[in-house]
């Protein structure tokens, strides 16, 4: 491979990276840091399979949760009411609104005078 190659290779930065959406959402513990990191890697896949929007996960704001087992589990409903919350469209009507010709009089306001002048025309 020639340097350039490398180089573009090495600036080019994923546009989703799971490590930081586990930094964002759980709490990392300060020991047993492997163990913790395989467990919580087959968490979150679990959850990107089931929750498959990747905009969703890098613009969420979640709880702050130990492990990604409880959104399995016990949030289960919250994570669920906030990816319907990030994927909800309103619906817009499509009904062109069509202005037909004026009906009724104009209604023409009277000029009251201003001053003596316009008072005696």
């Amino acid at each position: 491979m020639s340097e350039k190659k490398k180089k573009a290779i090495k600036s080019k930065k994923k546009d989703f990276d799971i490590r930081d959406l586990v930094g964002k959402c759980l709490q990392l513990p300060k020991v047993n840091r492997k163990e913790f990191w395989a467990k919580e890697m087959v968490l979150l896949k679990r959850l990107l399979e089931k929750y498959p929007n990747t905009e969703f996960w890098k613009k969420a704001t979640l709880k702050v949760v130990p492990s990604f087992a409880i959104y399995l589990t016990t949030e289960d409903r919250y994570i669920a009411a906030k990816y319907q919350e990030f994927l909800f469209q309103p619906q817009t009507p499509k009904d062109e609104i069509i202005i037909a010709e004026k009906v009724g009089e104009d209604y023409n306001k009277e000029i009251k005078p201003k001053t003596v002048k316009d008072f005696l025309k």
